[in-house]
């Protein structure tokens, strides 16, 4: 059974990406994302477990980790993920790989399961990571020092839960000051140069 879930898994992803890529060239644009299922795809009824999560951090900008699966026959396979709004799952759900897994980070890691986690920093609503079936742009990737997933239920033990924690750094007053010092300065030298070429 687990077989043919891998099996599924990464015969979608195949054919997911065959079919981004020929939207991708004949629109000449890129493909941004807003959620881990696009990446993961559909699971088959009946093997996957949707998970909730009722202590994790809250970020003012949405949140995806994607979870894969190390398997020899197939190499990475994403199995499931989250997608987190100011610390609500707004879904979650895990494959079936034939075994009871936990996919916590950290000293208590198993190293056939590993996390990407991706935060929209800029607030519109997606990530600028377009993909190919597979993510080839990670602008907004976190990296394993900025998150950590603890207390994941045991795959196929109800209910299925987790926390994410996060030290995601936010904009400082100073970095906002920052930013206007430099939108003023440019606003400036614009003008100058537009009087310069009206008094020529």
């Amino acid at each position: 059974m687990a077989n043919g879930l891998l099996k599924k898994l990464v015969l979608g992803t195949a054919i997911a990406g065959s079919a981004l890529f020929g939207v991708k060239e004949a629109r000449a644009s890129t493909l941004d994302w807003s959620s881990f299922s696009e990446v993961v795809g559909a699971i088959p009824e009946g093997y996957s477990q949707s998970y909730t999560s009722s202590n994790s951090s809250i970020l003012p900008n949405r949140c995806s980790g994607i979870l894969h699966y190390e398997k020899p026959e197939y190499g990475s396979v994403a199995i499931g993920g989250f997608d987190l709004v100011n610390g609500v799952v707004t879904l979650s759900y895990f494959g079936d790989v034939g075994e009871e897994y936990i996919a916590n980070t950290g000293s208590s890691a198993n190293p056939a399961y590993s996390w990407e986690v991706f935060y929209d920093f800029d607030g519109d609503g997606g990530y600028e990571a377009p993909y190919n079936g597979y993510i080839a742009n990670r602008t907004e990737q976190l990296n394993p020092s900025q998150f950590s997933i603890t207390e994941f239920t045991k795959y196929g033990t109800q209910p299925g839960t987790f926390n994410f924690s996060s030290t995601v750094p936010e904009p400082t007053v100073l970095t906002y000051l920052l930013l206007g010092g430099a939108v003023t300065a440019a606003l400036r030298r614009r003008r100058e140069s537009n009087k310069k070429q009206f008094l020529a």
